[in-house]
C-alpha cells in the first residue's frame, strides 16, 4: 500500500518545533572515505532521479550515493547515504503571456476490504396439476306413492222364490266409500363427490449462499490546483527523506566526538549546504536558506544507517507552496509484525477428523488437512514479518478449498467452523491495515 508521503511530510513541518536538529559536520573528500574503507577508497552505488521545476526549462536531478562500510573500517556493516540536489540543468523560462494551468496530484492507497459474495443456484420447477375433491353424504329415504278409488253408494237386491212359488226380495244399502292403495319405494344413502383441477404453472426456485471474502482495492485521491503558468520557476527550500534511525556513533571530521551526519564542502561538487538538518519521527528534513533555484546545486549531505538500501520516495518542498515527489535510495524499514491471533484457526484445523474432510480415503484426507495446515503456517509466518499481502495470499489458498464448489475439501459443517475463525482473523487484519497505512512503503 503506497505510503502517503506528502501527508507525513507536511505533518513533519507542522511539528517542526519538536524536530531534533542533527549534528552535521563539514568534511572533505577523499578523506571522508577512510571512515568506510581502510584503504580510503570506496565503490559507491550511484543513482539519479529527474527533477522538473514548473516554469523552468530543462531537468535537474536528485543524486543518491550509497557507500557500504567495508570490513575493518569504522563503519563496518553500516551504510552511508549521500544526497545532492542538482539544478544546474534547469534555466528559468522567459516571461510568458498570462495564462493558467491545472496541476493534478494523485495519491493511491491500497485498501483492504471485506465483502460478501453471494452465490445463487436456480432450479426450474415444471408445471403441475393439483386436484381438490369434496365428498357430500346423501342419507337414505322412503318414497311412498298412494292411489285412491272412490266407490259410489249402491243398493244390493237379492230375490228368491219360495216353495209356494212366490218371489220375495231383500234390499241391502251400501254407502259410498274411498278405497286407497299405497306403494313404498326405498332410496338408499349415497356419496356425491365433486372434484376441481387447478393447473400450477412452472417456476424458478432460487437458492443463495453468502461467503465473506477479503480483497485489496486501490483508492486514488486526486487534487487539482489551477495555477498561473507565467510565474517564474519556484525554488527548492526543503528535502524530506524517510530515514528511520540515524547512526550517531561515528566521528566523521576526526575531532574525537561522534557525529550524526556530514556535508562534503571541500573536494566535492558545489558549495551550497543546507541551513539545517533535522530528524522527526523517522523523517530527515534538509532546509535550504536561501533556497536552491534554477542553475544551483547543493553539496553532498551524508547520513549513516544500519539498514540496507531500498527504493523510496522523497519530497521536495517548493517556495511556491507545492511539492514534488522524487524517487531515491534510502534505508529499508522492516514493517511491524501483524499482531493477530492465528490459534483459533490452528485449533479448528487440528480438530478435523477424516469425516470432516471430503476425500476418497483416510490417507487423502490426512494429506488435505496437512496442506491446509501448511497454508496457515505460511500465513502466520508472513504475519510475523509484517507481510499482509503474504498473509492474504495464504488465506485465499485455504478459502478456495471451502468455497462451496463441488470439489471442496471440507464438509459443510467443518467449512462453517473454519469460516467463523477466518472471519475473526480477517477483521483483525482489516484493523491492522487501517492502523498501519504506510506498511507497504516501509517494506520497500
Amino acid at each position: 500500500m503506497r505510503y502517503s508521503f506528502i501527508t507525513a511530510a507536511w505533518a513533519l513541518i507542522a511539528a517542526a518545533a519538536h524536530a531534533a536538529p542533527l549534528n552535521i559536520v563539514e568534511v572533505n573528500a577523499p578523506a571522508i572515505n577512510c571512515v568506510f574503507n581502510t584503504n580510503c577508497a570506496h565503490i559507491a552505488d550511484e543513482s539519479a532521479s529527474p527533477i522538473v521545476l514548473p516554469g523552468g526549462i530543462g531537468n535537474g536531478s536528485l543524486q543518491t550515493r550509497v557507500i557500504p562500510g567495508e570490513a575493518g573500517s569504522a563503519a563496518e556493516g553500516l551504510y552511508a547515504y549521500l544526497y545532492r540536489v542538482d539544478l544546474t540543468g534547469i534555466v528559468a523560462a522567459p516571461t510568458n503571456p498570462p495564462c493558467f494551468t491545472n496541476i493534478v496530484r494523485c495519491s493511491t492507497n491500497r485498501v483492504l476490504l471485506l465483502t460478501t459474495n453471494v452465490v445463487c443456484k436456480t432450479n426450474v420447477v415444471g408445471a403441475r396439476h393439483e386436484v381438490k375433491c369434496e365428498t357430500r353424504r346423501v342419507p337414505g329415504t322412503n318414497i311412498v306413492f298412494c292411489f285412491t278409488n272412490t266407490v259410489p253408494a249402491t243398493d244390493v237386491i237379492r230375490c228368491a222364490t219360495n216353495e209356494a212359488g212366490a218371489l220375495w226380495c231383500v234390499t241391502n244399502y251400501f254407502p259410498a266409500t274411498n278405497v286407497v292403495f299405497c306403494h313404498t319405494y326405498r332410496l338408499p344413502s349415497s356419496n356425491v363427490i365433486t372434484c376441481r383441477t387447478n393447473t400450477i404453472p412452472g417456476s424458478n426456485v432460487v437458492t443463495c449462499a453468502s461467503h465473506r471474502t477479503a480483497y485489496f482495492t486501490n483508492v486514488v485521491t486526486c487534487v487539482t490546483n489551477r495555477v498561473p503558468c507565467s510565474e517564474p520557476a519556484p525554488c527548492i527550500d526543503t528535502l524530506h527523506i524517510r530515514f528511520n534511525r540515524v547512526i550517531s556513533t561515528l566521528d566523521f571530521d576526526g575531532n574525537g566526538t561522534d557525529d550524526q551526519g556530514f556535508v562534503v564542502t571541500s573536494g566535492g561538487l558545489d558549495t551550497v549546504r543546507p541551513a539545517s538538518v533535522e530528524w522527526n519521527d523517522g523523517v530527515v528534513t534538509l532546509r535550504f536558506s536561501p533556497p536552491l533555484c534554477a542553475g544551483d546545486s547543493s553539496v553532498f549531505v551524508g547520513l549513516v544507517s544500519s539498514n540496507a538500501p531500498g527504493h523510496s520516495k522523497t519530497l521536495l518542498g517548493l517556495t511556491s507552496g507545492s511539492t514534488l515527489d522524487v524517487a531515491a535510495r534510502a534505508p529499508t524499514v522492516r514493517p511491524p509484525p501483524i499482531q493477530c491471533d492465528f490459534r483459533p484457526l490452528f485449533d479448528v484445523l487440528g480438530s478435523l477428523t477424516s469425516r470432516d474432510l471430503s476425500a476418497p480415503n483416510d490417507s487423502a484426507a490426512s494429506g488435505r488437512r496437512n496442506a491446509l495446515l501448511n497454508n496457515l503456517t505460511a500465513a502466520s509466518a508472513a504475519a510475523q514479518q509484517g507481510n499482509l499481502q503474504g498473509v492474504l495470499e495464504s488465506i485465499e489458498a485455504m478459502s478456495k478449498k471451502m468455497s462451496g464448489a463441488r470439489l471442496d475439501w471440507l464438509t459443510p459443517d467443518a467449512a462453517s467452523r473454519l469460516k467463523r475463525a477466518l472471519l475473526d482473523l480477517l477483521n483483525c487484519l482489516e484493523q491492522f491495515n487501517g492502523e498501519h497505512p504506510d506498511r507497504e512503503h516501509r517494506q520497500r
